[in-house]
């Protein structure tokens, strides 16, 4: 651990020249041991472990001096039979609030005894529950509460959250839906496992689970909702049905970044009531039937395409036994039809290489450009755009291997959503551990890959790595994108030779107006370093400082201020840090300067 913590800061200026073969050696070096099982493991123990401790060194809130005027909150609680003691429980969690001004609704459903609960915590804020949800909009108009909560029996609530809420709510009155931080139970660790969510919005996670559920809803929304969509439906799908729509609205969204509830189960498993909620959503939006299934412990959407073409752009120097791999599995494995191949070679001498090459010359639905310059990623990616006459383009390296058949449709089937910019799959590494599942701004004291080198399926304390999610930036390795995208932001910056050409576009795009997306559900295998090592050009750092500044001095949106830094993030015990983030930032800047500059 002490190797890998020296191996990844700064060297000093003069031990080791920046880019020389020792440098690059023990890059290489680093990135091993980053990956080695018993490093991994030891990241995953102490970002699990982290919890517990952080839980109990939470700084106390200031004193909240608010009356039922700063905003009349609602609870309609869904209550199940055989949950009258979680209701029972959810109420006592409820009764221990420290703010007053809320009251809740029971919402009953068939077969439900709820006399005995009633008669165990008299209180005049429980109104007498209802048997189902005919009409939610009169109810509430009825009520005439500024603001709603959906939950269920077995919920329980911090004695804070209404505390927590009303410093929101003064600091960002205008808010439509307030969310927070919730833990919940972990049946296969069967301990507390908490979910420290994402501070921008993010509609494509609501895709996977409700992650505003429980949040505070101003009610006028609900006055827009047509009752004959909800009819009979339970709260949590009615629930879900209005946070998409908020979302698709772009309604004003507050992170409130505490733990606050805790939950039976964050995921309710194979709802077909969600199911339909999702794809009726999305139906609206796309115009064309939206299948809901389950892979890999997750949500999945998809819907028919009619198969727009796609340009695989693949850049290539040598290594032909990697490129003839790539091309095979594509062939072999891949179902989507309609596309085309260019490959950008770059001066290839290897014997196996110009053999491939030459057959490829002569393969239908294949362009081989020859990029006979000084390698340039940037560049290269630009000529192949150029050379490319599909729709959507795909970027891939040639270290890659295909090995899910419909990778390419589930990248295509988002990347032609209007709103959609650049499209990241899930990449892997040979031994199936997580290569890249998203970019984080500010990481590792510049960027990094979210649950790098974590196992597959790793679900850590920022959520799974098999929901959908948005991010700032994902890697070039395998971006999709329209066209129209690529042009409309001037494609990669040639200035970056051969890192963070990818990141600077993305987040050009992101600028455009554009959301970027992870999709889990496009998996390949990325034997990272094999074509080109683990090399980066001192002059990429230092424009890549320069570029990405204004980025890195805020904290990430997609990500969340109580976690660190880290690809394995661990709770954040330090608050406030993001000062020392950008000092450290700054330091690491300075120290790449200095070793450029000529010797006094």
């Amino acid at each position: 651990m002490k190797i890998i913590n020296i191996l990844s800061n700064p060297l000093p200026r003069n031990l080791i020249p920046m880019g020389s073969r020792l440098e690059l050696a023990l890059r290489t070096l680093y990135h091993r041991l980053n990956a080695t099982r018993p490093f991994v493991n030891a990241r995953v123990r102490k970002a699990k472990s982290s919890y517990s401790v952080w839980k109990t060194s939470r700084p106390k809130l200031p004193v909240v001096s608010a009356t039922p005027a700063d905003g009349a909150v609602t609870f309609l609680l869904a209550v199940e039979a055989g949950k009258e003691n979680d209701a029972l429980e959810t109420l006592r969690s409820l009764a221990s609030l420290t703010q007053r001004g809320w009251r809740v609704i029971p919402v009953l459903a068939a077969g439900v005894k709820w006399d005995s609960v009633n008669d165990t915590l008299p209180d005049s804020r429980i109104f007498p529950p209802v048997r189902e949800i005919t009409g939610l909009r009169p109810m509430i108009e009825q009520l005439r509460t500024d603001y709603i909560v959906f939950c269920s029996a077995g919920d329980r609530f911090d004695p804070t959250l209404l505390d927590h809420f009303y410093l929101a709510l003064g600091s960002h009155p205008a808010g439509d839906l307030y969310y927070f931080d919730c833990e919940y139970f972990n049946p296969v660790s069967g301990d507390s496992q908490p979910f420290f969510k994402p501070s921008s919005p993010s509609p494509e996670l609501m895709l996977s689970l409700n992650y505003l559920t429980r949040a505070f809803i101003r009610s006028s929304h609900l006055a827009e909702l047509d009752d004959r969509s909800i009819d009979k439906m339970n709260l949590q799908a009615v629930e879900y049905g209005i946070c998409l729509d908020l979302l698709h609205r772009q309604a004003l969204m507050h992170h409130i970044p505490a733990i606050l509830a805790r939950f039976d189960e964050l995921t309710p498993d194979m709802n077909s009531a969600f199911d339909k909620v999702i794809s009726r959503h999305l139906e609206k939006i796309i115009n064309t039937p939206v299948t809901v299934s389950w892979s890999r412990g997750s949500r999945r959407v998809n819907w028919l395409t009619s198969e727009p073409s796609v340009s695989l752009v693949i850049l290539n120097k040598d290594h032909g036994r990697l490129l003839r791999g790539l091309l095979e599995s594509i062939a072999v494995i891949t179902t989507y039809t309609n596309y085309s191949i260019v490959i950008v070679d770059n001066q290839s001498s290897e014997p196996e290489a110009l053999r491939l090459l030459t057959e490829l010359e002569h393969r239908p639905g294949t362009r081989v450009i020859h990029y006979d310059e000084p390698f340039n990623y940037s560049t290269a990616v630009n000529l192949g755009v150029a050379n490319a006459d599909g729709e959507v383009v795909v970027t891939l390296n040639n270290d890659m291997l295909v090995v899910e058949p419909g990778w390419l449709r589930e990248l295509v089937q988002w990347a032609i959503r209007p709103e959609i910019g650049v499209v990241g799959g899930k990449l892997l590494h040979k031994n199936r551990s997580i290569q890249h599942t998203g970019i984080i701004l500010g990481m590792n004291g510049f960027i990094g890959h979210l649950y790098l080198n974590a196992p597959e399926d790793y679900l850590g304390l920022a959520g799974s790595a098999n929901w959908y999610r948005n991010f700032n930036a994902l890697t070039g390795a395998c971006q999709a994108f329209r066209r129209e995208v690529f042009l409309k932001v001037g494609g990669y910056e040639p200035r970056f030779r051969l890192a963070f050409g990818d990141i600077d576009f993305c987040l050009r795009v992101t600028e455009a107006g554009f959301r970027n997306l992870y999709v889990p559900f496009a998996q390949l295998i990325h034997f990272e370093g094999s074509s080109r090592g683990y090399e980066t050009p001192t002059p990429d750092i230092q424009l890549g400082y320069e570029v990405l500044k204004p980025w890195l001095e805020v904290d990430d949106g997609y990500f969340s201020p109580n976690l660190t830094y880290d690809t394995i993030p661990a709770c954040e015990m330090n608050p406030g840090t993001l000062n020392t983030r950008v000092a450290r930032i700054e330091e690491r800047r300075r120290s790449v300067n200095a070793r450029l500059s000529p010797s006094k």
